[in-house]
């Protein structure tokens, strides 16, 4: 008999992969245009009006320290990629685009730890290397909630002006 629920989780994650990369790719596409944009709006200002009155600030709102979740099983698996992946953990011996690469797993692993995201930590522990524990597949419909959720954040960037 097949396992369906494996092959489930397993088209889940490559599809949050994918959707992930599209991200960052539409990410750039929406930063350059609000660029474009600015500078052409800019052109045409009144000149009694400064830039600040109209142009939205892009500084992100502090984070919290700990983690807005309780999810043990996630816990542990971030910790197994911190022990991989931490800036300070770095080796001598890795080239600069390898601790880049580290740097960016980490900062990927922190994010989803600090929003409870199942679907990026397996991301990342599966570019890591890293065994999935059992629990990992037990949260399909989370990480499929994660998988929807990434799909609606790309679709306001690419709706928006």
């Amino acid at each position: 008999m097949s396992d369906p629920k494996g092959r489930l989780f397993k088209r889940l994650i490559r599809e949050y992969e994918f959707l992930l990369e599209d991200y960052e790719d539409v990410y750039e596409i929406h930063k350059q245009a609000n660029m474009e944009m600015s500078s052409e709006l800019n052109k045409v200002k009144p000149k009694d009006i400064f830039e600040a009155d109209y142009l939205e600030s892009e500084e992100e709102p502090e984070k919290e320290n700990e983690p807005g979740h309780n999810d043990k099983d996630l816990k542990k698996l971030f910790r197994k990629i911190v022990f991989i992946c931490h800036p300070d953990k770095a080796k001598a011996e890795d080239n600069a685009a390898r601790r880049t690469e580290l740097a960016r797993y980490y900062e990927q692993a922190v994010t989803a730890n600090d929003e409870g995201n199942w679907a990026l930590m397996v991301v990342v522990a599966i570019k890591l290397g890293i065994e999935l524990p059992e629990e990992a597949e037990a949260q399909v419909e989370k990480i499929q909630t994660d998988t929807n959720q990434l799909k609606e954040k790309i679709n306001a960037m690419t709706q928006s002006y």
